[in-house]
């Protein structure tokens, strides 16, 4: 199993820890991030995760979510991911707006305790969604993305704590 990158609360790395114990019972913090794509549309990405994944299945996310490897940039994960859940290239850089802390349990035995970093970038085109990851995915205007939150229960919360962060503005700023 491949080992993430263990954080203190500002966000400097103090070690390394392996995916699997940094979500075991209250966890380690470390970090993570979250992408939000947006296409020439000005629609957003949603995804929902795989029914595989042993913490929040099926629940509704940003474009994608996941952790940098150790010696990773956030750019070059999110890359990455893009290609592994996506099955797509993203070009130019992503943007990020801002990261927070949480600190959430999912059941007894897993939980989530990142430092998450929220990015955007910008993408029209065509997926290969990888099943392992992703079941579905949908784009909304902004406006729709945030109704859809709010009604539904199956929100991921790192996402839905995300979205109280996001300044609707800046989203918009970012051009395509």
């Amino acid at each position: 199993m491949t080992n993430i990158i263990l954080v203190n609360p500002q966000d400097q790395q103090i070690g390394e820890v392996s995916k699997l114990d940094a979500h075991l019972f209250d966890g380690k913090l470390h970090r993570a991030f979250t992408v939000l794509l947006k296409n020439k549309n000005d629609e957003f990405l949603l995804t929902t995760r795989s029914l595989k994944k042993a913490l929040w299945p099926t629940f509704w996310d940003g474009s994608f979510s996941s952790h940098p490897n150790i010696g990773e940039d956030l750019p070059t994960a999110c890359r990455r991911r893009a290609k592994e859940e996506l099955g797509i290239e993203i070009k130019p850089e992503f943007k990020e707006l801002f990261s927070y802390s949480y600190h959430i349990k999912w059941n007894e035995f897993f939980s989530e305790y990142e430092v998450n970093h929220v990015l955007l970038g910008n993408y029209d085109g065509n997926f290969d969604l990888n099943p392992e990851e992703i079941k579905n995915f949908k784009w909304l205007k902004w406006p729709d993305l945030i109704k859809f939150c709010k009604k539904s229960n199956k929100i991921a919360p790192w996402f839905s704590l995300a979205l109280k962060k996001i300044d609707p503005k800046t989203v918009f700023l970012i051009q395509n």
